[in-house]
């Protein structure tokens, strides 16, 4: 089997289309069972549709570098490369195989490409990731042949509608909860630099040092910059949790309208005050502001890895299903 790689032109996008069509088929049906019909419908109403207007969007997003593999005349791949030169961090994604290609090195192909591409433009880590699922195992297979590590990654959801609790667990001492301010800046990024120092160690151990300080040169500098940004983006809500007048932690989370989905973008919690029902009262605070604002469905992403096991008990505890995401990186 002889493949070309080459850019993506116009005349690619009917094809570039069906085959992510058919090559998305099986990761599609593979969420339906995790997540259940309902949940499934309520993220993904038509995804065939959401599909083929990514690949149309795609298209014309200078940001992006579309690439396909051919095989005689047939389009048997297609992908695209992003490049964030600020970060100097490679990004692929969009990326479709034909099943029957996948065992004839096709895949490889396709690797060599973005990654050279990623060279190109001198980044440093490159960037994928696909669905934690057996489905999902020839594409998997195919980032692990490049060398990169495998950072896991939990994605959950929760059907909204039902009845959540909004009041704080009764154990002294009794925290309440509020709007955020801009006055709780500090006491916010102070809390949250604390809450996550052991979750970026252990993002080192599994990164190892080389990855992980190229993507977190100064961990604490880019999440100070992180929450700041994050509690000031407009249509952002945040409420804080006190006790004795002291911030001790808080969540942050965002509403679209448009899809009917609400994403918790950040939670923390004190070091001092954890273990203490705060986190999870935090996060369903968030999910019964949803359910008012009329959304129908949460989101929430945290780290697969041993120092979000904390984070990833607390959303399980408020009932929301996890799917797994494999995500990788390579240094270049």
């Amino acid at each position: 089997m002889v493949s070309t790689m080459r850019q993506f032109v116009q005349d690619d996008q009917e094809a570039a289309i069906s085959l992510s069509l058919r090559a998305h088929e099986p990761e599609f049906a593979s969420l339906e069972q995790i997540l259940g019909p309902e949940l499934f419908g309520r993220l993904h109403p038509d995804w065939r549709t959401s599909e083929r207007k990514a690949i149309e969007a795609a298209t014309g997003d200078h940001a992006l570098t579309l690439f396909v593999g051919e095989v005689g005349d047939a389009l048997e791949s297609v992908a695209a490369v992003e490049c964030d030169h600020d970060r100097r961090i490679g990004w692929m994604g969009l990326t479709a195989i034909d099943a029957d290609c996948h065992d004839h090195g096709l895949g490889t192909l396709v690797m060599e490409f973005g990654l050279n591409l990623m060279k190109e433009a001198e980044m440093a880590v490159a960037y994928f990731q696909t669905l934690g699922h057996p489905a999902q195992a020839p594409l998997r297979g195919t980032y692990e042949a490049t060398g990169a590590t495998l950072m896991p990654t939990a994605r959950y959801f929760k059907a909204l509608e039902g009845e959540l609790k909004t009041g704080w667990p009764s154990a002294p001492p009794t925290p309440s909860a509020r709007a955020y301010q801009r006055e709780d800046q500090a006491a916010v990024v102070r809390l949250s630099l604390r809450s996550w120092e052991p979750v970026f160690a252990s993002l080192h151990d599994v990164l190892g040092s080389e990855i992980f300080l190229r993507l977190h040169p100064d961990w604490r500098v880019d999440q100070q910059a992180a929450v700041e940004a994050t509690c000031a983006t407009a249509g952002t809500e945040v409420l804080v949790a006190e006790v004795d007048g002291v911030s001790v932690g808080f969540v942050a989370f965002m509403l679209d309208g448009a899809s009917e989905t609400g994403e918790v973008e950040m939670l923390a919690v004190d070091p001092d005050y954890q273990r203490r029902g705060i986190g999870l009262t935090l996060t369903e605070l968030a999910l019964a502001s949803m359910e008012r604002a009329g959304m129908r469905a949460a989101v929430i992403e945290t780290g697969g890895d041993p120092g979000h096991a904390p984070a990833r008990a607390t959303y399980e505890a408020a009932g929301c299903t996890r799917v797994s995401i494999d995500r990788f990186f390579k240094a270049l």
